[in-house]
């Protein structure tokens, strides 16, 4: 799959796809963040960075397979500070955070990607949420990240990825990321005497202003973490040590806040501390990003099946075949099936006269047979593999429709079993 990704950042995408178990061909990259791009770098060399989006011609890209993208929310995101705030863009058309999202919006139109997803935080305003609904044509999609990861951590999700559902929770808490470390321990006993027990973690003021902001929270390690910011991150995610001690506390550490985005470990270990809080808090987390693409329907290409059904079983190893990412199993495992079950359906179709549907068939049919001559050898031994394998014939003959680019087709179902005939 080749992939299109702005506001790449530290290309979680990447490791969301690699994680989903998708093959990634090419993966252009658009980012200008030094340090996110030092990172991307790091953990993928082979991604091909291209630049700022301002800059970039889409129309190269036409036709890529997946779009992915989140633009900065700083001007929209409501959790700012209460200055920031009275200057928070609220309106579409105006400001850099909407032209920044109209580079994705102009990538959608230019490259026409098979699909896309774009993300945003869940507190930018109504009409905003609105007007992207209205720019990209599908509904925004809510997970919250705390369903997959130690953090609370709401976003939308935009994307023509069909079917997507919420992941399930995996009961996730900050103990199951948490690393001691004397180092990072703090004691400040004028915590208790100001501190308040809530739900979500204990609430202090040292200020004697009442001041209730992320710095004066002890975070619980049967809780969950508040949401990675990218910016002051070691002053606001202050984990509570013990619940029978509210004067001692920790500070998170670089991989802790990692482990919230479900990056792996020490992925960002190539840049400053400070500067690797940013880059994460500034990032996805990964398994949701994996959760959605994982609804992907299978894609490979023309040219992959061709190569795949041309491939030398006996030098070259199945891992190489494109087709094994599709159900697990390389092409000379479907072929035999395939071709007993095309040679049934192409007589159904000439029947009907479909013969769109027929020229297709035949397409397809001549490399079977052409495999099966190359594999001649073999033939016996493939043939002995069909009972085996033969419930994964429809969901791949559903396949062959789907790359020679059919909208609908109903499936053939025959009653008895198919004889067997491979001549």
């Amino acid at each position: 799959m080749n992939v299109l990704s702005l506001f790449d950042g530290i290309s979680c995408g990447r490791v969301a796809l690699e994680r989903a178990g998708i093959p990634v061909g090419k993966y252009y990259a658009y980012e200008i963040e030094p340090n996110a791009i030092k990172v991307s770098k790091k953990n993928y060399p082979d991604i091909i960075h291209c630049g700022d989006v301002m800059e970039a011609d889409f129309t190269q890209y036409e036709g890529i397979d997946l779009l992915i993208g989140g633009s900065p929310c700083t001007n929209w995101s409501c959790s700012k500070n209460h200055k920031a705030k009275e200057k928070k863009e609220q309106f579409i058309n105006e400001g850099m955070g909407w032209e920044l999202f109209k580079q994705y919006k102009r990538a959608v139109d230019e490259a026409k990607p098979r699909y896309f997803l774009y993300e945003n935080n869940f507190k930018i305003s109504k009409n905003i949420i609105e007007a992207i609904t209205d720019e990209l044509g599908v509904e925004p999609i809510m997970i919250d990240s705390q369903l997959v990861s130690a953090q609370r951590r709401k976003r939308l999700y935009w994307t023509n990825i069909p079917n997507v559902t919420q992941p399930l929770d995996k009961g996730l808490l900050l103990k199951d990321v948490f690393i001691y470390d004397e180092a990072l321990i703090r004691v400040d006993h004028r915590i208790p005497p100001s501190a308040v027990k809530t739900k979500n973690y204990i609430q202090y003021d040292l200020t004697g202003r009442g001041d209730k902001s992320e710095p004066y929270r002890l975070h619980y390690l049967n809780g969950k973490a508040p949401t990675l910011p990218k910016s002051r991150t070691e002053s606001k995610c202050n984990i509570l040590v013990d619940e029978d001690d509210w004067s001692k506390y920790k500070i998170i550490s670089p991989v802790e806040a990692e482990r919230l985005q479900t990056l792996p470990d020490n992925y960002t270990d190539c840049v400053p501390k400070t500067r690797r809080f940013e880059a994460i808090g500034n990032g996805w987390t990964v398994d949701v990003i994996a959760h959605i693409l994982s609804f992907i329907p299978t894609v490979v290409t023309d040219e992959e099946i061709i190569k795949a059904y041309f491939y030398d079983c006996e030098s070259m190893p199945c891992s190489m075949c494109p087709l094994l990412n599709y159900k697990g199993k390389c092409c000379n495992q479907y072929v035999l099936d395939l071709i007993i079950r095309l040679k049934d359906e192409i007589e159904r179709l000439k029947a009907n006269d479909d013969f769109e549907k027929v020229t297709t068939l035949m397409h397809h049919i001549s490399i079977l047979n052409g495999i099966i001559v190359k594999e001649k050898a073999e033939k016996a031994r493939l043939e002995r593999k069909y009972n085996r394998y033969y419930h994964l014939v429809e969901d791949f003959y559903r396949f062959l429709f789907h790359i020679g680019k059919m909208k609908e087709f109903t499936l053939f179902h025959e009653e008895k079993e198919i004889e067997r005939e491979a001549d």
